[in-house]
């Protein structure tokens, strides 16, 4: 089963390669294994993590076993095994439940893989079947609007509704507050808003 595969892949290539003290609070998620389950490149695979503790051990592990890359107050990025790695730093989540992929903007994101294995989110699949851009919880409505224009790129559609909910929460949006309009830049010089969802 495709699912399966994908478990494995992830569970083999980073969980199960960390240090032992730290695998159960750390999980991959997001847009990796999207792009996992569709046989697409990734660009990327965010690791998040339990708590502070951990995102420091987890930071020293990739610089001594990897090639550390630029880091910021959100993100440290690293190549581990061949692959780009971000550490998504000060945002921590309990891997035992589905907090982390709650709080992701799109159902096209929403899949994790700890220790204990895959949990997706309501219409995770049927997202991916159909490459339909549906609302899950908009907290960073210029994150959100960047990232779907991202995935209209890769062929998926963004609904009326989708468009509708976007475009309300644009409205809150305090242009003159730099929390909520502050760009910051990928290591490879892309421009990205402030504010991870």
């Amino acid at each position: 089963m495709l699912s399966e595969k994908v478990t494995f892949y992830f569970t083999e290539f980073i969980i199960n390669k960390l240090p032992e003290d730290i695998r159960e609070r750390v999980a991959v998620a997001g847009g990796c294994i999207r792009d996992k389950m569709l046989d697409t490149e990734i660009k990327d695979i965010d690791i998040f993590v339990q708590d502070a503790e951990t995102e420091s051990k987890l930071m020293d592990f990739l610089k001594s076993n990897g090639k550390e890359g630029i880091q910021n107050s959100q993100l440290a990025n690293y190549t581990y095994n061949g692959k780009w790695v971000q550490v998504i730093r000060a945002k921590y989540y309990d891997m035992k439940t589905t907090e982390l992929i709650d709080s992701f903007d799109f159902t096209l994101t929403m899949a994790m893989i700890t220790s204990d294995g895959l949990k997706v989110g309501p219409n995770f699949f049927e997202a991916l079947a159909t490459k339909h851009i549906r609302v899950n919880k908009i907290t960073f409505p210029l994150s959100s609007l960047e990232r779907m224009q991202k995935y209209i790129k890769k062929g998926y559609i963004a609904c009326n509704g989708t468009m509708l909910e976007l475009t309300k929460a644009l409205q809150t949006v305090d242009l003159s507050n730099k929390e909520q309009n502050s760009l910051e830049f990928y290591s490879d010089g892309t421009p990205r808003f402030l504010g991870v969802d």
